[in-house]
């Protein structure tokens, strides 16, 4: 069990950019601000030429009491989300209620720009889960992600 803090306040967005060279795991966990019914989130990845990192993101919420990793779970998890392996230019994804209607758009692609939209209602706490593998072993990426809450 561990502690967990949040690493932005409310607010309508959160970015992040990295760059490894090595296997890496981020999790970011942001307070969803009380007006905000919809969580837009953008992925971009580059990796080294002739290399295929495997490239993973998922949504969790967490107990906002006990703020600790016993008391999570995952949101808008879906068998068909593959990993990016490097190729694909950007994963947008849109949470929310009702995104899609009744059902969810969860078929993402390994190798070209995908759009997934999930029906879920924001918990007042979620973490977007980043998983970067090396698959040869000497990769090198780099990857933006973004996080736009909206009303």
């Amino acid at each position: 069990m561990a502690q967990i803090t949040t690493t932005a306040s409310p607010k309508p967005y959160f970015t992040r950019q990295g760059a490894a060279q090595a296997d890496t795991g981020q999790t970011d966990w942001l307070v969803v601000p009380q007006w905000a019914n919809y969580l837009w989130v953008m992925l971009n990845v580059t990796a080294s030429a002739g290399t295929t990192p495997l490239v993973d993101i998922a949504f969790q919420a967490v107990n906002p009491v006990s703020l600790t990793t016993t008391h999570v779970l995952k949101i808008a998890e879906h068998a068909d989300m593959v990993d990016n392996d490097g190729t694909a230019a950007q994963y947008v994804f849109q949470l929310g209620p009702g995104v899609t209607g009744i059902a969810d758009d969860s078929t993402i692609s390994a190798t070209a720009d995908s759009y997934a939209s999930f029906n879920v209602v924001l918990p007042p706490i979620i973490g977007i889960i980043l998983t970067l593998d090396r698959t040869t072993g000497n990769e090198t990426y780099t990857y933006n992600l973004a996080a736009y809450f909206k009303p």
